[in-house]
């Protein structure tokens, strides 16, 4: 009875990830494809290689789990050991890159703007929530001692020399995050084409000016002037973090993003100044000497650049600020981090009578004012029924996960966290 039990949860665990997970994204980009007017992305042979290689990472992946693991690669059945071998010598979690891979690849392939730009991004955030939030921990717990640094992990967080694979790691994650971006921008661009839609086109006869290829040397060389591991650390998360908001701000504000978009006549990467900046910074913590050195050519770059802008002014105010929150952003977290315990443990509730009011129940009500009024300047006015309908879902559920679940007395509790979960759903399938 027991094997009968554990063989229809294997089999179950299976149809659910293997076939009902990839149906439901499927149709989830089927049926919202006419509400993306950003431009599709569309071809075969790029779609091709990149579903080749996500289902070849995939079954080579399980293949190491099941012929070092001695297991499945399933969380509620997880194999008995910890492997490092085969893939996982490169990544910690390489079935989760190779379906991220597999449905870009798809969605590709099949040109839909939904699946590229929706679906594929929000898919990869839930799988980063259940790696960070459950399989990280899980690990931990099952496996104490041990510990696996691949070869493409970011350097260590500590004071010891970088070595070559601190190095090597780095530039590719550099050209990576470079090419995806300068991707991710200018085929947002190409929305203004004819029928919206994009299709990718090589080997063009390009021709380019010098500084951008100044700029982008100046990038690739600079990993290996680095010495200790903690500061080749600090400076590729700054980076992600800059071209994170360089994508952002150019997606959300295109007048301002602008100076970020490649000519049509260059064939190089945009390498914007706030990365410059950015290891002008880092360097000044190993060497002030070599900073300053390294200040003086960032300045001659940022001068001729800006003198063949036509927009200098708007151009450095953008570059400095995106500079400003990503190389200065252990400061940042660390204020976020202080001030959100201090409100987390600043419980304070007043009693008149049978009327209870908690200060939190001020921060949580401010909080939810601004998410909606947020929701409703995005959606527009015509939506305004459909989030007055979700907002008030997601309160009941709430209240009656609080009081009838966890049974909270006297409306000690009024609101269960949970309940706003199953609020969300059904607020989202009414809506």
């Amino acid at each position: 009875m027991k094997n009968n039990t554990l063989f229809l949860g294997k089999l179950l665990y299976a149809i659910t990830f293997l076939i009902m997970v990839p149906a439901g994204l499927w149709l989830w980009a089927i049926y919202t494809e006419e509400m993306i007017l950003l431009p599709k992305i569309e071809s075969h042979w790029v779609g091709g290689v990149l579903m080749t290689i996500g289902v070849g990472l995939i079954l080579w992946a399980m293949f190491a789990l099941k012929y070092y693991g001695k297991g499945l690669p399933m969380n509620a059945y997880p194999p008995v050991q910890f492997v490092t071998k085969g893939p996982y010598s490169l990544f910690h979690h390489p079935i989760y890159i190779g379906f991220g891979l597999l449905i870009l690849g798809v969605f590709i392939y099949k040109g839909s703007a939904s699946g590229f730009w929706m679906v594929t991004p929000l898919t990869l955030l839930a799988m980063s929530a259940l790696v960070i939030g459950y399989e990280e921990i899980d690990l931990k717990r099952r496996f104490p001692e041990s510990r696996n640094l691949t070869l493409l992990d970011f350097p260590e967080d500590n004071h010891l020399a970088a070595k070559l694979r601190d190095r090597a790691s780095s530039l590719f994650w550099i050209i990576i995050l470079l090419v995806t971006s300068n991707l991710i921008i200018n085929l947002a661009n190409a929305a203004s084409n004819a029928e919206n839609s994009f299709h990718f086109t090589f080997f063009k006869d390009q021709i380019y000016s010098s500084h951008p290829f100044l700029n982008l040397i100046f990038i690739l060389v600079f990993p290996f002037l680095i010495k200790q591991k903690e500061v080749l650390r600090e400076w590729i998360i700054s980076i992600m973090l800059a071209l994170f908001y360089m994508v952002f701000i150019t997606l959300l504000y295109p007048v301002i993003g602008a100076q970020y978009i490649q000519s049509e006549d260059s064939l190089l990467l945009t390498t914007p100044l706030f990365l410059i900046f950015i290891s002008v910074k880092a360097m000044f913590r190993q060497s002030r000497i070599t900073g300053f050195i390294l200040a003086l050519v960032a300045m001659l770059l940022v001068s001729y650049q800006m003198v063949n802008s036509l927009s200098a002014l708007p151009d450095l105010t953008v570059t400095i600020l995106i500079f400003l929150l990503s190389a200065f952003y252990k400061k940042i977290w660390k204020f976020l981090k202080n001030g959100s315990e201090k409100i987390a443990n600043s419980w304070k509730e007043w009693v008149f009578g049978k009327v209870r009011i908690i200060n939190h129940g001020f921060y949580v009500g401010f909080g939810a004012f601004l998410g909606i009024l947020l929701a409703g300047i995005l959606a527009g006015k015509e939506y305004a029924l459909a989030l007055l309908i979700f907002s008030f879902l997601v309160t009941v559920f709430s209240a009656l996960w609080a009081q009838l679940i966890e049974g909270s007395e006297k409306l000690k509790r009024p609101f269960g966290f949970y309940g706003g979960l199953v609020g969300i759903l059904f607020g989202s399938l009414t809506v």
